[in-house]
């Protein structure tokens, strides 16, 4: 028996150091899983990119402490068909979900001349902002080109915000203008259809480019319907007026910079303006619910105090061509 129970022990001894060990392993592996993960410094440079090629990296990357991302595009991405020497305005939203510090806004070096942005530049500004931005696109030749906008911090070490706008032109022959849109969907809705996203319905696009030769013209009156557009919302109604008072001073101001001696004919030419601006409003109210949605802007203008606007060039958000023909 003494034998025997001698040889147990030493048989046991060394299993029961194995699974004190074994089980020391699993305590520490088990406490090592239920610690938080360490949050990163802030978001670094990107080091990997998506399936379509563009730089960026995982989507946490670009996301809040809730997982939604923290800055936003609308649209997402932007693929337009340019002619050769021509251009095409698009007008973007920036969503600010979380603060941001003083950022720049940077296109890759393949969009450099091609693309130019407004602003470039951004101060600090506060969660819920959205901003504006401005794009003018060109193509240079019968081609497709490619590349980011990026939403980077002005200051301090290198640090990107938001996944970068993925931005495609292809050069053509002949017109950038969108296709006729269908009837019945184009007028489904306040805003219609507006395929290549320059904040301008296609007909009413359309309309412009057919029916005024002068490209300083034609750049006013799309200035103008975009600001018509904002009277579709109540939302947009604090920026609509000035807007629409600036697209009028724009496109009034171009006839300041006509040589015209006459009176009789200065007089006949800023009539004539009018009845221009008169015309873009009824195609862009050119449903009873578009109409609607004007008149109810006008009357929150009611008993309101509003102050008159010189007609300047400078309110153009456009490069004013020659003498303004």
């Amino acid at each position: 028996m003494g034998w025997k129970q001698l040889s147990y022990r030493n048989y046991l001894k060394p299993l029961t150091y194995s699974l004190l060990a074994l089980s020391s392993v699993l305590v520490a592996s088990v406490l090592i899983a239920e610690q938080d993960p360490t949050p990163e410094e802030g978001i670094g440079e990107p080091e990997s990119v998506f399936e379509d090629g563009f730089e960026s990296g995982s989507f946490d990357q670009w996301s809040n402490s809730e997982g939604g991302p923290s800055v936003v595009w609308d649209p997402d991405h932007i693929d337009v068909t340019v002619a050769v020497a021509d251009q095409v305005p698009v007008r973007l939203t920036l969503l600010i979900r979380t603060d941001l510090p003083a950022t720049n806004l940077e296109l890759t070096p393949s969009l450099q001349g091609i693309v130019t942005v407004n602003p470039t530049s951004l101060p600090a500004v506060g969660a819920g902002t959205e901003v504006t931005v401005d794009l003018t696109l060109t193509a240079t030749a019968l081609e497709e080109f490619g590349g980011t906008l990026k939403v980077r911090q002005a200051e301090g070490p290198p640090r990107t915000f938001a996944r970068p706008l993925p931005i495609t032109i292809v050069g053509s022959e002949g017109s950038s203008l969108p296709p006729d849109p269908d009837p019945d969907i184009n007028s489904a809705t306040l805003e219609g259809i507006d395929s290549n996203g320059d904040g301008v319905r296609d007909d009413v696009e359309i309309f412009i480019a057919t029916n005024w030769e002068s490209r300083n013209d034609q750049e006013a009156l799309m200035q103008y319907a975009r600001a018509l557009a904002q009277t579709y919302s109540p939302e947009s109604y604090a920026s609509a007026h000035t807007s629409i008072s600036r697209a009028r001073s724009c496109f009034l101001g171009l006839r300041n910079l006509l040589d015209l001696d006459d009176a009789d004919i200065f007089i006949a030419t800023s009539m004539n303006a009018w009845g221009d601006i008169k015309t873009i409003r009824q195609e862009m109210l050119s449903t009873l619910e578009r109409t609607e949605a004007y008149l109810a802007y006008n009357s929150s203008l009611s008993g309101k105090r509003i102050a008159s606007r010189a007609d300047s060039v400078e309110d153009c958000e456009f490069v004013v061509e020659g003498d303004g023909q």
